[in-house]
C-alpha cells in the first residue's frame, strides 16, 4: 500500500499538479465492451460446445444449482460484512449477509452465460430479474 501511495503522488505537489502540461489522448480505440466476454468469445465458445472440454464445461454450468431459471435470489437492502463480536447485535438482521449478494451474482451471471450459450430466453429473464431484484 505504501509504495502504491508513493507511486500515485509523485506528479503532486504542495497538492497541486501539472496535469495540463501531460499529453492529451487524442485517440482510444474500444474493442472490449468492458464486459469479461466478447461477442467473438461466445461465437468462438459456441463452436466448440459439441466437443470436450467444452461441452464438460457446459454441462457443469447446467448443473450448478445458480444456474437455474426458476433460482430465487434473496435481494438485501443493506449489505453487511462485519465481525460477528462487535456487530451482530446491534444489526441483528444483516450484520454478515453478504453471502446473499455474491450468490445473487454468481446466479444472474451464470444465468446470462446459458442465456447467451444456449439461447435459453427463460435464464436469460431470470438474469434479468435478479438483477432488478
Amino acid at each position: 500500500m505504501l509504495a502504491l501511495n508513493l507511486s500515485a503522488c509523485t506528479d503532486i505537489q504542495d497538492g497541486t499538479t501539472d496535469i495540463d502540461s501531460w499529453p492529451a489522448i487524442n485517440e482510444y480505440t474500444l474493442n472490449h465492451p468492458c464486459m469479461l466476454h466478447t461477442d467473438a468469445d461466445f461465437t468462438y465458445v459456441k463452436s466448440k460446445l459439441t466437443r470436450t472440454p467444452w461441452s464438460e464445461g457446459l454441462d457443469k454450468l447446467k448443473n450448478s444449482g445458480y444456474s437455474y431459471s426458476n433460482y430465487t435470489p434473496e435481494a438485501q437492502e443493506i449489505l453487511g460484512r462485519m465481525d460477528d463480536k462487535n456487530w451482530s447485535a446491534t444489526f441483528p438482521d444483516w450484520w454478515n449477509n453478504y453471502t446473499y449478494f455474491y450468490e445473487d451474482a454468481a446466479a444472474a451471471y451464470q444465468l446470462a452465460l446459458r442465456w447467451k450459450l444456449e439461447g435459453d430466453i427463460a435464464c436469460g429473464q431470470a438474469a434479468v430479474r435478479i438483477l432488478n431484484e
